[in-house]
């Protein structure tokens, strides 16, 4: 509650500026001490509350004394005790309240007979927080009207907009109750006397007694009393054509003082407002921040004297800088805002995209305009209002929203008139950025950039406009990057040098959108240079010199002076790369790089343009010699390990984890460990098998000495067919292989894997058993049928009741009664009249039967597209025919988990594929396929004009020359692209026409011989 009081007298004593002065370091630092946060003083100064700033940082920001004693804070005494309980004030105490302590929150422990200085710690820190939630409110109630046209304007200090202050006062100002008089006389007879006008309107003048004033003109008042006052004195008269006394009517200091007006309507704190005298209607509107969002700007009211004398409308301002009907206001004025009219929102390539209030007889070509026009890259064919369908035009009340799409072109013109409600929705969308006629040109040319194609251009041309080629310009090549009409791109290349000669093939005419790229030589440095890679200190690009060989380019790489670097170089092999002027490899040259180095060889074999030697390093040819050996099988951390020169092959099982685990251990099979070492020289690999169960004892002194590259194989239990199991599947909730124990029976393998998964009465168990002995090829295994009940427990068999003991290799499949019924559901949602799941009674019931039950469809039910669904797919059938004739053969029995869908009309028909402007339109009945392709822009230029219909149903029908199938609600319209012929090939249809000609030729001869014999 303290919020809003708090609210009050903060912009009670602040004024809102439209522009921020420029604050010093040490005034921000005491708005930091007043506990507003930096984000909010760099949010208010963007927002132009720049005099709230500076009043904060003014010694005496608030005046306190005048607003305690005000009539404010008479009305409501409850406001400050409250924001004194909520600080935790005493407010029997007069010196320690709100105020005082707003006002210096500092001094407050100063001006207290209490000795707690925690206290005003405390309290310090909540008016801290008041102020920034003030802070907060104020820039929240900023960006709520951001959005809604003119309504920020209101922010600002009312004293920028008011008339001079040293004006006079209008000669058609009228006087009233409170106003002050001058009457001054002088010459014969001297006056200089002050009157106040009473409440009722009168002025009590010595010698002339009460004269009434009240509306009168300061004019016509001073006529009024000059009439008056030349009946007392006598001199006024003009006698002979000249005065001797004269007569001045003024009004006093009085006058000036602030009217009191009434705000009342959509406002944030309607009431009453002291105004200055030179305030005017549209001026008043910064007393009181201007309306709320919810009133309207469009017609703002003053009323007087219980009439209403003007109706101002403040769109006229804010588009033209025009006040028309702006009146000076009185005394006792009441100004009204109503709530807001007709209001749309604007979005899409126009100047303001915000909300605006219309008035009634505003239609679309009216909102460009106060919305400030479109802009230049505004599409002209169309925009798009998304409707809220009003109440009484309302067909199908599930059915609330509406598009419509406009020609823009027209509703410029003035061809077309365009009514707006209130929501409409109006996008404006932008044209394409395809360019025409146009190429880009760069590199080394003296003026790249964009050039214009209008007329038909070539190559040599371009460059010549572009100020023709830098004189690096490197003229074996240059690549123009073509667009196709697929969006994807390709590679021409020419040569520049024979361009400028204007060769045919080379000198080609350019395309729009075409990107020319000319190179200089220092960039084909790549293409005409050379390079080493590889194990050198210094790799990459090096300079080519005439004379150049295999010797001095292995040499430009570096290292080969350092024994280190040399002792990992790879001397047996080296690589020389021969290139073509596209960078690919023709030759790869092999060499011995030791030859090369020691003078011999292929050492002064020269060296080529764009030629590359590669340089190994043992590590890449040999590969890594670190002393290492991996550790697999039956242990807790396999991997490779580094071991030293010393290592033996008990540390190594220390290290992948041990055999102190007694579980582990028990599955570890101690007969043997294998060590697989590799023999290089011979090429072979040696298998070296110890005792594991020695090694760990110790006792026997075997710990072999590990080498590098050894593979060390940990075997377990499992891998010498200890390990028996048994397989169940089927209504089981964890299927698969287990490990089978002693006694252990089929209600035990049964719990180990989780229960069943279907929740029947009874269930059927076979156990497939093989017979270890048996030796018969035609024989697998015998079967074992259980009858099972829910608990587990057999109760049918030959054997013990639930004693059913499995053997090794049992395979158990577990099957539900196949006469449990379960209840089977179906649904049907949309228009019926009750919607929901139902069980099914027996299998041949119906989908009439299911709408039956659901008590029929709904008179706005659209039967034609609603929708049958069967294991997640739509199934196309004619619910048209299934009410009409429930023996249809469209009228299909239902099954587990069918789905039915009525649904109601869209009132929307789709155009889709190769039209100008595909999406979705009103559905107008009796329109045909070619009337919704018109709406839709008409044929793309790629469009196969043979159209056709897809219906609600899932039936299609095709658009005929002579017959065009009906268009219905829920339709969608497909334009198919037009395929690409295959080209006549005139030697494939010869090659063709000769093999069916040599066909023929060999069935006439056969029938002939058939015919002699």
């Amino acid at each position: 509650m303290y919020k809003k009081y708090i609210f009050h007298l903060f912009f009670l004593s602040i004024a809102v500026s439209q522009s921020l002065p420029e604050l010093t370091p040490s005034q921000i630092k005491k708005l930091k001490d007043r506990g507003i946060s930096l984000d909010q003083i760099n949010l208010l100064s963007n927002q132009g509350v720049g005099s709230a700033l500076e009043g904060l940082v003014r010694e005496n920001d608030l005046e306190i004394n005048n607003l305690e004693n005000g009539d404010l804070f008479n009305e409501d005494k409850m406001m400050r005790d409250d924001i004194n309980n909520t600080l935790g004030l005493d407010k029997t105490n007069p010196n320690f309240n709100v105020f005082n302590v707003m006002q210096n929150p500092d001094s407050i422990s100063k001006d207290l007979s209490l000795n707690d200085s925690l206290y005003t710690d405390e309290t310090n820190q909540k008016l801290r927080k008041i102020r920034s939630e003030i802070i907060d409110e104020k820039i929240r109630l900023m960006n709520s009207k951001k959005p809604y046209f003119g309504y920020d304007i209101f922010q600002g200090d009312p004293e920028v907009f008011q008339s001079s202050v040293l004006e006079s006062i209008d000669p058609d100002y009228l006087i009233g109750p409170g106003d002050e008089i001058i009457i001054m006389i002088w010459g014969d007879t001297e006056i200089n006397k002050k009157y106040t006008v009473s409440r009722d309107g009168y002025l009590f003048i010595q010698n002339v007694g009460q004269v009434f004033v009240n509306s009168l003109t300061l004019s016509k008042l001073e006529t009024k009393l000059f009439r008056l006052l030349k009946k007392v004195y006598s001199s006024l008269e003009m006698k002979g054509g000249q005065a001797t006394t004269f007569l001045d009517v003024s009004l006093g200091a009085l006058t000036y003082r602030p009217h009191r007006v009434f705000v009342l309507g959509e406002v944030d704190q309607p009431g009453a407002y002291n105004v200055k005298p030179s305030t005017s209607l549209f001026s008043s509107l910064y007393y009181f921040n201007g309306p709320k969002i919810s009133g309207s700007l469009r017609s703002v009211t003053l009323i007087r004297n219980k009439e209403q004398i003007a109706d101002i409308d403040l769109y006229d301002y804010l588009l033209s800088g025009l006040k028309i009907n702006d009146l000076r206001l009185q005394r006792n004025d009441i100004i009204f805002i109503p709530n807001r009219g007709k209001t749309v929102r604007v979005k899409g390539e126009i100047n303001r995209t915000k909300y605006f209030e219309l008035k009634p007889n505003e239609t679309l070509r009216d909102l460009i305009k106060i919305a400030g026009g479109l802009k230049s890259t505004t599409y002209l064919k169309r925009a798009q209002i998304q409707r809220i369908i009003p109440y009484n035009e309302l067909v199908d009340i599930n059915v609330n929203r509406t598009i419509v799409d406009v020609k823009l072109i027209d509703v410029l013109n003035g061809n077309v008139k365009i009514d707006l409600y209130d929501g409409d929705e109006i996008t404006f969308y932008a044209i394409n950025d395809i360019k025409q006629n146009q190429v880009e040109i760069e590199g080394a040319v003296n003026r790249p950039g964009v050039y214009d194609i209008s007329n038909d251009v070539l190559l040599l041309d371009l460059i010549q406009k572009a100020d023709s080629l830098v004189d690096n310009a490197y003229l074996d090549r240059a690549e123009i990057i073509r667009s196709k009409r697929d969006g994807s791109k390709i590679q021409i290349d020419v040569n520049l040098g024979l361009v400028l000669e204007n060769d045919l093939n080379n000198n080609i005419k350019l395309k729009t959108d075409d990107l020319i790229k000319i190179y200089s030589n220092d960039e084909m440095k790549f293409k005409t240079g050379v390079s080493i890679t590889g194990h050198v200190l210094d790799d990459g690009p090096k300079e080519y010199f005439e004379g150049m060989n295999v010797y001095d380019l292995v040499f430009s790489g570096g290292g080969f002076e350092n024994e280190l670097h040399l002792s990992k170089t790879f001397l047996d092999r080296a690589d020389l790369y021969r290139k073509d002027a596209n960078n690919n490899v023709i030759q790869v040259v092999g060499f011995n790089l030791d030859s090369v180095l020691a003078g011999m060889g292929i050492y002064d074999v020269p060296i080529n343009m764009g030629d590359e030697i590669r340089i190994y390093s043992k590590q890449e040819v040999l590969g890594d010699t670190k002393n290492e050996v991996e550790i697999i099988g039956h242990v807790k951390r396999p991997g490779i390990y580094s071991v030293g020169k010393d290592g033996r092959l008990k540390d190594l099982l220390f290290r992948a984890g041990g055999f102190e685990d007694a579980k582990h251990l028990k599955n570890t099979y101690l007969d043997r460990i294998d060590i697989v070492r590799t023999s290089y020289k011979k090429n072979i690999k040696n298998i070296l098998s110890f005792n594991l169960r020695d090694i760990i004892a110790g006792d026997s002194g075997i710990n072999p000495l590990l080498e590098a590259d050894d593979l060390v194989r940990v075997y377990s239990m499992e891998s010498f067919n200890t390990y028996k199991y048994v397989n169940i599947s089927g209504v089981i909730k964890n299927s698969g292989q287990y490990e089978l124990k002693n006694n252990m029976t089929l209600k035990d393998l049964i719990i180990e894997a989780g229960g069943l998964t279907d929740n029947v009465f009874r269930y059927r168990a076979d156990i497939a058993r093989i017979n270890p002995q048996n030796d018969n090829e035609r024989e697998f295994a015998e079967i074992l049928t259980v009858s099972l009940n829910n608990d587990f427990n057999t109760y049918s068999s030959q054997e013990t009741k639930s004693n059913i003991k499995l053997n090794p290799f049992d395979e158990v499949t577990i099957r539900p009664d196949p006469f449990f019924k379960k209840q089977i559901k179906v649904s049907i949602l949309g228009y019926v009249y009750y919607p929901g799941d139902y069980v099914l009674l027996n299998p041949e019931e119906k989908v009439s039967d299911l709408l039956k039950r659901a008590g029929g469809m709904r008179p706005e039910a659209f039967p034609f597209g609603s929708e049958f669904i069967r294991d997640g797919k739509k199934i196309n059938i004619s619910f048209d025919k299934i009410v009409r004739s429930p023996r249809s053969t469209e009228n299909i029995s239902l099954i587990a988990k069918d789905s039915i869908i009525i649904h109601g009309k869209p009132n929307i028909v789709e155009v889709s594929g190769q039209v100008n402007n595909p999406g979705l339109y009103q559905f107008k009945k009796g329109k045909s396929i070619d009337d919704y392709i018109e709406i839709a822009g008409g044929y793309a230029e790629n469009a196969n004009k043979k159209a056709y219909v897809i219906y609600a149903n899932g039936q299609s029908k095709k658009n005929k020359m002579l017959f065009s199938p009906k268009v219905y609600d829920g339709s969608e319209i497909v334009v198919p692209e037009k395929s690409n012929p295959e080209e006549f090939n005139l030697t494939t249809f010869a090659t063709n026409l000769t093999s069916i000609y040599a066909d023929i030729s060999q069935i006439l001869l056969l029938a002939s011989l058939v015919r002699s014999q």
